[in-house]
């Protein structure tokens, strides 16, 4: 039983291993993790891609043990509940858990039945569910999305409906796992603005688990940061300025950054690298003469003409008269508010999606006439979840499914599994790993990986830095202007700027369907 004053959360020697695919052998995860959450606290888990982040969150609600294979060790608590013989359901009438893909969360094809959905299975009143309905769509201002189907929902307005939905059952505690991943500067500052009240409101805990901190600074009461599946800094949120990422030295003798502040300024075409990233000696390199030359005499890889496009059962287009060209060997980036079209305009350039008018030309080929798998052995598209991708037992089929759906040989689909492991920073994973086990930064190296091996002409990345830490965004950052000094073609849409400013030749702005 839970006394007044207690924690709200106790986490005491937890540790976890996964097992490895086809062995005996368990990947440790969590090593002796202790940890206390107090009833209305804001807590930021942050640390290098892997470190444990997911996993100990996942504790809180009992998807470790319950639902994951692997050993665990050690005690969690939630509300006087030791989670390792709770149901989840039960748990989640305490614990409001947010994944990363609001997708993995949806039940309902409505944004009202989803809402309603915890409310019903739980017993209450119609008129008391509509009540709660209610409030939380008008503390986080989203009523306009009352009655509209999930499907036609841009992302960060899934995001809402996502953490809707537990605000719904009154948790004493919400976890979110990186919930601003995938939102522009904007979105992301409102999401914040309105959860800040609702919590503040209901006296909630709070844990978020993010890589981008830069909107976090005035949010969070405390940092925790993990590194190898432990705890090595545990305290009052640091001073997150524009000009320097803060270290905490982990116990496996690297350097930890904690986090790194973003320009709150709007995508410029210029270069606009910040003090924290040039002092790196990894910082990628690139100068502004580079940045701004065009090849003279060369055709365009890509060329998009007048396309619109407009989807099954919506009136309004996405993509309204679009025009663009893509050279070789340039890094173009695409940016814009969430659901102004930048993900609905790259489908088009693999077909993919089809236009309602304009074309798209290929090496001067009009791909309408062309299968997916047709194109993609010019245009490489990974997309934004690598979920959606992933779907092989190990990495190294994962690998090797596209080169030789190409025709590559198999002497050199091994070869250019081994090269472009090394150059992703994967081969600690092991060829025989298994990727729908990885964390989310793990699969999105994998997935980014499974599209590079093919060496295709161009490359088409979404949203690239989901889940990656500020190394392998430097890391990948690096890549691609390798690829473009091999001349590829690199386009990536992001609302990451920092990352875009390292490697990026140009951008390309979308709003409401138009280039601007």
């Amino acid at each position: 039983m839970r006394r007044v004053g207690d924690p709200l959360v106790t986490v005491d020697s937890l540790s976890y291993s996964y097992p490895y695919f086809g062995t005996e052998e368990k990947r440790q995860a969590l090593s002796c993790v202790n940890l206390e959450i107090q009833t209305g606290e804001r807590v930021v888990i942050v640390g290098p891609s892997g470190s444990g982040k997911s996993t100990l969150i996942q504790t809180f609600i009992g998807l470790i043990p319950h639902s994951r294979s692997g050993k665990m060790q050690g005690r969690v608590t939630v509300d006087g509940v030791d989670t390792s013989v709770t149901t989840v359901p039960l748990l989640s009438k305490t614990v409001g858990f947010v994944f990363q893909d609001p997708d993995h969360q949806m039940v309902t094809s409505e944004v009202d039945s989803e809402l309603a959905f915890g409310p019903e299975q739980s017993g209450l009143d119609p008129e008391i569910i509509e009540e709660r309905i209610s409030r939380v769509a008008g503390m986080l201002k989203m009523e306009h999305l009352r009655g509209r189907e999930i499907s036609d929902l841009s992302w960060g307005e899934r995001q809402k409906v996502a953490i809707a939905s537990v605000l719904v059952m009154r948790p004493k505690m919400v976890v979110l796992d990186e919930p601003l991943s995938g939102l522009d500067m904007d979105s992301a500052a409102r999401l914040l603005d309105h959860l800040g009240t609702i919590v503040k409101t209901w006296n909630i805990a709070v844990v978020i688990v993010e890589h981008r901190l830069d909107l976090l600074k005035d949010f969070m009461d405390r940092v925790v940061v993990m590194d190898d599946g432990r705890i090595v800094y545990d305290g009052p949120v640091v001073d997150y300025s524009a000009e320097a990422m803060i270290p905490h030295p982990g116990e496996t003798g690297r350097v930890l950054h904690a986090g790194v502040a973003c320009s709150s300024e709007p995508f410029l075409p210029e270069v606009c690298f910040s003090e924290s990233y040039l002092s790196r000696t990894d910082a990628p390199q690139t100068h502004t003469s580079e940045l701004h030359s065009h090849p003279e005499g060369v055709s365009p890889i890509i060329e998009v003409t007048d396309v619109s496009y407009t989807y099954p059962n919506s009136e309004k287009p996405v993509l309204n008269g679009v025009s663009a060209a893509f050279n070789p060997g340039e890094v173009v980036f695409i940016c814009g508010p969430n659901g102004s079209g930048k993900s609905t305009f790259i489908k088009h350039l693999n077909g993919i999606l089809r236009p309602d008018t304009g074309c798209v030309l290929v090496s001067g080929v009009d791909i309408g006439g062309k299968t997916v798998a047709e194109n993609a052995a010019t245009v490489s598209l990974v997309g934004q979840h690598a979920d959606y991708q992933l779907f092989e037992e190990t990495i190294e089929r994962e690998l090797a499914f596209g080169p030789r759906n190409l025709g590559m040989e198999e002497g050199a689909i091994d070869c250019s599994i081994d090269e472009i492991m090394e150059l992703m920073d994967m081969t600690h994973l092991g060829r025989k790993g298994r990727p729908l086990k990885l964390s989310m930064g793990e699969k999105q190296r994998v997935a980014i990986a499974s599209h590079l091996v093919m060496k295709t002409p161009v490359i088409v990345l979404d949203e690239p830095t989901l889940g990656l830490d500020i190394n392998l965004k430097l890391h990948l950052a690096s890549l691609i202007i390798d690829l473009k000094k091999r001349g590829k073609t690199v386009i990536v849409v992001t609302h990451d700027q920092e990352f875009a400013r390292l490697c990026a030749d140009r951008f390309i702005r979308f709003q409401e369907g138009f280039l601007v």
